[in-house]
C-alpha cells in the first residue's frame, strides 16, 4: 500500500535556526558501508559555508566537511575539526557548500543511443550540479544505466527509473494494464509511469495491482480519471501540474465539459478563483502526493519566445543538430501537448482557442497554482522534462529554478525541492534507504561547492566552483574542460 500521506514540514528559517545547536560540534557517526564506485581518496572542504538542507541550521558559517569512502564522515567548525592525514583539501573560503540537486523528471535515450553520447548526457547533468534523476519513460536499458552509475562503472546521477508508459494505447482495458503492471515490477523498475487516455477502470485496476506488487504510480492524470481521483487514490506524483488547469474551472464548466458540451480554455482559465486554487493545494497536501511541476517545459510551449531565440541560449551548444531540428519544428508549429486532452475529444477546448492573451493568462494560472501548492505545504520535486524543446539536460534545472521563484516559491522551498526532500520522496515512495540530500554526517558525498549564497542568489547555481558525486571531485576547470568537448562532439 501506498505510504499514508506526508507531514507539512516548516522550512523557516526561524525553525531551522533554532536547531543549530545539533550541529555545533564535530561528532563522528557510526558509518555504514562504503559508497558503492565511490573515490577511496579522503577529502576534506575547509572554511566553507555549509547549507546543511536538514532540520537543524539554514546555514553553517566557516566549516570543515571531511569526506571519506563517499561519504561525510565530519562537519564542524574550521579549526576544531580534524582532517584525517593525506587528505585533499578543497579551498572553501568565501564559497557555499550545499547538496546535489535533482532532475526528478528526465528522460533518459533508449538502447540505440551510443555509449559515448549516453555518458556525455551524464555528465551534463552533473556539471550542472545534479547528481540524482528520475527518468519518466522507462527503456530496457534503463535498469541496467542505473547499476552503471550506482556501482560506480559509469560517472554518473544516481538515477530511478520509471516503467515504459501506461497510457490509453498501450493499456486500454484492465486486463492489459494488469499484466503491464505486473511486468514491469517484475523488471524491477523503481516506479510506473502514467500517461493520459487511461479509462477509470483501467486506472482502478492498475492501482490495485501496483499496491498488490508494492510499486508506485506517478505522471500525467487521465482526464477520464481527473485530479480529485488521482488524490484520493494515493497517486505519489503529479507531473507537469497536470489536471489542476481543468480541476480550478467553475463547477459550471465542468458541469459542461463532463457533458460533452464545447468549453473553451479562455473560458476555464477566466473561471480559475484564487478560493478554488488554494482548495486543490490543500487537497494536494492532505493526499500527501508529490508534484513535480516542470513549469520551464510549458511555458516554452506557450510563451512568445521564438524558436530562434531559444536556439541561441548558450547551452544549446550541448545539443545536437537533429534535437535542435525537432524543437524548433515543436516551438514553431507550437504542438501543444497533452493539455486537456480529454476535453478536446468532444470538440471543446481545441488549438484553436489558444490565442497569445489565452496562453499568457495560461502561464499565470499555472504559477499561481505552483505558488498555492508551495503555500499550503503541498510537497514539490524538482523536474524539467529534459530533454526536450530547447531544455538541454542540467542546464534545464537553472531555467525551472528561475521560474519556480518568479511564481513565488521561496528559495529554500526550491532547494529542498531538488535535494531534502528528494531524499524524503525516494525513502517514502521507493522505498530507497540510501542517506542523501543533505550535508550531514552519514550522508552520501553528493555535493555541489558555489560562489555566492544560493539562499540569496540562487543564479550562483549555474557555474559551481566544482561538483562531487559519490566522493569524486569535479572541479570547475575539469566541468568546463569536459563540457567543450562535449559540445565538440554534439556539433556546437
Amino acid at each position: 500500500m501506498n505510504p499514508s500521506p506526508s507531514l507539512i514540514r516548516a522550512s523557516s528559517a526561524i525553525l531551522a535556526l533554532g536547531l543549530a545547536a545539533c550541529l555545533e560540534s564535530p561528532r563522528e557517526v557510526e558509518q555504514g558501508e562504503p559508497v558503492a564506485g565511490a573515490s577511496s581518496e579522503p577529502m576534506a572542504f575547509v572554511g566553507v559555508h555549509v547549507l546543511p538542507m536538514t532540520d537543524g541550521a539554514l546555514l553553517l558559517e566557516d566549516r570543515t566537511v571531511v569526506i571519506e569512502d563517499g561519504r561525510i564522515t565530519l562537519v564542524g567548525p574550521s579549526g576544531e575539526t580534524p582532517v584525517p592525514d593525506g587528505a585533499t583539501t578543497i579551498d572553501g573560503s568565501g564559497r557555499w557548500l550545499l547538496p546535489g540537486m535533482a532532475e526528478m523528471h528526465a528522460h533518459l535515450p533508449g538502447p540505440d543511443t551510443p555509449t559515448e553520447r549516453m555518458e556525455d548526457i551524464f555528465f551534463l547533468y552533473l556539471a550542472n550540479g545534479v547528481t540524482t534523476i528520475r527518468s519518466m519513460q522507462g527503456a530496457p536499458n534503463h535498469p541496467e544505466l542505473r547499476e552503471a552509475t550506482a556501482s560506480g562503472r559509469t560517472m554518473g546521477p544516481t538515477i530511478f527509473s520509471a516503467s515504459p508508459s501506461l497510457s490509453g494505447t498501450s493499456a486500454p482495458d484492465p486486463e492489459t494494464a494488469e499484466a503491464l503492471v505486473r511486468r514491469h515490477a517484475a523488471a524491477g523498475y523503481d516506479l510506473l509511469k502514467l500517461h493520459p487516455g487511461l479509462s477509470p477502470e483501467t486506472y482502478d485496476r492498475i492501482v490495485e495491482v501496483a499496491r498488490e506488487e508494492g510499486i508506485t504510480w506517478a505522471g500525467h492524470v487521465s482526464p477520464e480519471v481527473g485530479l480529485e481521483r488521482s488524490l484520493q487514490t494515493g497517486k505519489s506524483t503529479i507531473d507537469h501540474l497536470d489536471g489542476y488547469v481543468e480541476a480550478a474551472a467553475s463547477p459550471d464548466l465542468r458541469a459542461r465539459a463532463e457533458a460533452g458540451e464545447p468549453v473553451t480554455l479562455s473560458e476555464v482559465v477566466a473561471s480559475a478563483t484564487p478560493e478554488r486554487i488554494a482548495e486543490l493545494a490543500e487537497m494536494t497536501r492532505d493526499a500527501g502526493t508529490w508534484n513535480v511541476p516542470t513549469m520551464y517545459l510549458w511555458e516554452n510551449f506557450y510563451n512568445d519566445v521564438s524558436a530562434a531565440e531559444l536556439a541561441a541560449l548558450p547551452e544549446m551548444r550541448y545539443a545536437t543538430p537533429g534535437e535542435l531540428e525537432q524543437w524548433s519544428a515543436q516551438k514553431e508549429n507550437r504542438i501543444f501537448v497533452e493539455l486537456l486532452e480529454g476535453w478536446r475529444t468532444d470538440g471543446a477546448m481545441g488549438g484553436d482557442d489558444i490565442d497569445a492573451v489565452t496562453a499568457q493568462a495560461l502561464i499565470d494560472l499555472r504559477r499561481e497554482i505552483l505558488a498555492a501548492l508551495s503555500a499550503a505545504g503541498a510537497e514539490l520535486l524538482m523536474g524539467t522534462d529534459s530533454p526536450q524543446m530547447f531544455m538541454v539536460p542540467g542546464f534545464a534545472v537553472h531555467h525551472e529554478i528561475r521560474v519556480m521563484a518568479e511564481s513565488g516559491v521561496p528559495p529554500l522551498a526550491i532547494l529542498e525541492s531538488g535535494s531534502r526532500r528528494v531524499a524524503e520522496y525516494a525513502a517514502s515512495e521507493l522505498g530507497y534507504v540510501e542517506d542523501f540530500g543533505r550535508v550531514a554526517p552519514g550522508a552520501r558525498a553528493d555535493l555541489i561547492l558555489v560562489e555566492a549564497n544560493p539562499l540569496e542568489a540562487l543564479e550562483a547555481l549555474r557555474d559551481p566552483a566544482g561538483v562531487m558525486v559519490r566522493g569524486h571531485w569535479l572541479p570547475r576547470d575539469e566541468l568546463q574542460r569536459r563540457l567543450a568537448e562535449i559540445s565538440e562532439r554534439a556539433g556546437g
